[in-house]
């Protein structure tokens, strides 16, 4: 039994494995949207209630159907009804039947009904969609929604007769303008067997590995995993992939970062009388039209359009960018050197974008390069999708994480592992935290890490005092450079200024207009000096109020927004995904450990302090400058400004005590260790931990894990953004 005991352990994680592949399927499912029928204001179909049957006829326009998705209305109220989907074809053969809870239904929100097959019912063969609920009523139902203008087949409502659903679909009692709102999923070939097969052949493969574990752990303890070698080609590969499938300027606030990466390019460092190419902003032609709007789509014929603006460097248009200056110099290099090559404010962007993905994969892999331990936490939060999807952009948080990344792991480094300090990396860590502050300044706080490296390191008692106070200084006096020193570097030159187009002049009753409007009390207004002022004399509400945000109110939004949420917040990963990357990351943290550094609780607890500081710091100041005064929710909060954060927290799982067991407990020569001579045990002791077999197991896994997570981060982007 116990030679046999991994063939037992690989058949029963087959079937578990295949278990639960039977009952998940993707919602959607991995094809792009085929009809769609939304508007911006939609209309109320009749309450789903009992008595009642919903018809919606639609006409396929591929061979398979794999699923729907269809948008509700709750009324603001909890309903407890239940509701039936048929889908028929036209002979009203029963197609799929579905039963779903209206506790479920989100007000406005599509709901997705998954198909366990793609089902063949053929291009141009109308289908009905029919549904009805048995308990529910005008108290308690959900209602769909349809769009008045768009007929994508007859929408009708038709009486039950006899409870035989089926036979009253003719009875058409309601005729109804326009058609359900709605999304289908059709392909012309069946997708989920494939995508299917794809799984099972993985689920295979892991199976084999672990019925021939003894075979494979030679070869595992001779393996050298690096995982910064391991990083640089995947985070190449898949971020030069989003650098160029994702649309111009489809990532949070990237027009602003376009516009500063421009005003840089021209040496435009002052944060007044900033102007750029007015081409710049014709970019806007296709962002504007996918921006908030998950239903448009785009095509490569309409981005390769783009290539036709010319800069036309002499028309002029005012710019708004931020003011900051280090976050923007990858981008602005790229731009620089594109110039060389092309006059296209388009393909600019692409090299803008492509020298900001480049610069951060540089300064990452050298973060996981120095890092002395916890090497996979920086592997891990490098590649989530949303960093490498900010990576592969204009954003300045490229540039944020990267630098935060390298600094982190230099205190690291210089905490454990370097065994005396020098002026010269004095000097290092002065110079990034400098740049760091520059950036946001809530991430200055990171460089509090520098008192986690013991003294004795430093020796010289100057050195260790005055380093603080130097950041502190150098900082007021950067900053004080660059406001007053930055209208030098101003171009003074006449330029073609392009207007906005006028309205004509204003009149008598223009001017009556806006007199009123001005007198009319608005929302309320958002005033820093005063939020401030509330924040110091309602402290104990604040802090309650940053409490709830963090685990109550966006808990939630900023977790997924953090791992994968793309686009402008409407383009997600699967929760399944996000949920397992979060998983994963805390299993890195907690079982991949050096057995040979020991992380006390005092300097965890100096981390954790940091960790809280930065955070109380980035949520105040959205609240001082993004809320209204006494407002009782904190919003705009997101995920992606914790990532540079994120290895502070994981840190404090790090024990090199649960990795040194499971190294052992997994080990083929576990049993010949307990059976050797008192002498013999600590050679093989030795060599058991030299093997580290769970933990590279573990590496291998989260290598592919990856992977498989950069594959499935593609396809969301192409669904989100083109048509299939």
């Amino acid at each position: 039994m116990a030679k046999q005991k991994y063939l037992f352990f690989g058949i029963g994680f087959l079937i578990i494995a295949l278990i639960l592949m039977w009952f998940y399927e993707p919602k959607p499912p991995l094809v792009g949207i085929t009809q769609n029928t939304a508007t911006k204001t939609p209309y109320l179909y009749e309450a789903i209630g009992n008595g009642n049957l919903a018809v919606q006829e639609i006409t396929l326009t591929k061979d398979f159907l794999n699923g729907l998705e269809i948008r509700f209305a709750t009324m603001g109220k909890v309903n407890t009804s239940t509701n039936t989907i048929l889908v028929l074809d036209s002979n009203y053969n029963l197609l799929h039947q579905e039963k779903f809870s209206s506790e479920i239904i989100e007000d406005a929100k599509y709901h997705a009904f998954q198909f366990k097959e793609s089902m063949k019912v053929g291009k141009g063969i109308k289908i009905y969609i029919c549904l009805f609920s048995k308990d529910g009523d005008s108290a308690n139902s959900i209602h769909m929604l349809f769009n008045n203008d768009l007929k994508i087949g007859n929408l009708y409502a038709s009486l039950i007769i006899n409870d035989d659903v089926i036979r009253s679909i003719p009875n058409k009692a309601r005729l109804y303008p326009g058609s359900l709102i709605l999304r289908t999923y059709e392909s012309d070939v069946s997708f989920s067997n494939p995508i299917k097969w794809l799984w099972y052949a993985l689920v295979i493969l892991l199976t084999l590995v672990i019925i021939f574990t003894k075979k494979i752990q030679p070869f595992l303890g001779r393996l050298n995993i690096r995982p910064e070698m391991i990083f640089a080609p995947i985070a190449l590969i898949f971020g030069s992939l989003i650098v160029f499938l994702n649309p111009p300027l489809q990532v949070p606030d990237e027009g602003s970062h376009i516009y500063r990466t421009f005003e840089l390019s021209e040496l435009q460092f002052a944060n007044t009388a900033k102007t750029i190419p007015a081409s710049v902003f014709k970019l806007d032609s296709i962002a504007n039209r996918l921006r908030f709007n998950p239903d448009a789509k785009t095509s490569k014929k309409e981005i390769l359009s783009l290539e036709t603006i010319k800069l036309e460097p002499s028309v002029r248009k005012e710019s708004m960018g931020p003011d900051y200056i280090v976050p923007y110099l990858p981008q602005t290099i790229g731009v620089v050197i594109g110039k060389m090559f092309t006059s296209s404010p388009w393909m600019l962007m692409y090299f803008g974008r492509f020298f900001n993905l480049i610069f951060a994969i540089l300064l990452v892999f050298m973060a996981i390069r120095i890092a002395p331990f916890s090497k996979w936490i920086f592997f891990l939060l490098a590649l989530m999708p949303k960093t490498i999807y900010l990576m592969a952009s204009l954003s300045y948080d490229a540039f944020i994480i990267s630098a935060s990344f390298l600094l982190i792991a230099l205190f690291l480094y210089y905490a454990f592992k370097a065994e005396k300090i020098y002026w010269k990396d004095l000097l290092l860590l002065l110079f990034l935290w400098l740049l760091l502050g520059l950036c946001k300044p809530p991430y200055f706080m990171i460089g509090f890490l520098f008192l986690i490296i013991p003294f004795r390191k430093i020796k010289a008692l100057s050195k260790y005092l005055l380093i603080v106070p130097a950041i502190l200084v150098s900082l007021a006096l950067a900053f004080g450079i660059w406001k007053i020193g930055g209208e030098l570097f101003t171009p003074k030159q006449t330029l073609k200024t392009e207007q906005p187009s006028a309205t004509g002049p204003a009149t008598a009753s223009n001017d009556s207009l806006n007199a009123a409007a001005a007198q009319t009390p608005g929302p309320p207004m958002i005033n820093p000096k005063e939020q401030v002022q509330y924040i110091r004399n309602n402290l104990p509400t604040f802090l309650k109020l940053i409490v709830a945000t963090n685990f109550d109110h966006m808990r939630a939004s900023m977790l997924n927004n953090f791992v994968g949420t793309m686009g402008w917040l409407d383009t997600f990963l699967p929760d399944t995904l996000v949920n397992l990357y979060l998983l994963v990351l805390l299993i890195a943290a907690l079982f991949i450990a050096e057995e040979s550094i020991r992380f006390d609780w005092k300097r965890k607890l100096f981390l954790f302090l940091i960790f809280i500081g930065c955070i109380l710091a980035i949520e105040t100041a959205m609240y001082i400058y993004s809320s209204y005064v006494g407002q009782e929710r904190l919003f705009g909060v997101q995920g992606r400004y914790f990532i540079p954060l994120a290895p502070l927290f994981l840190l404090l799982f790090y024990n090199s005590v649960i990795s040194t067991k499971l190294n052992y407990l997994f080990s083929v020569r576990r049993k010949a260790y307990l059976a050797a001579k008192p002498l013999q045990k600590p050679k093989i002791l030795a060599e058991i931990k030299g093997d580290q077999i769970f933990m590279k197991y573990l590496q291998a896994s989260i290598i592919l894990f990856a992977v498989v997570t950069m594959v499935r981060t593609i396809a969301a982007i192409l669904l989100r953004y083109y048509q299939w």
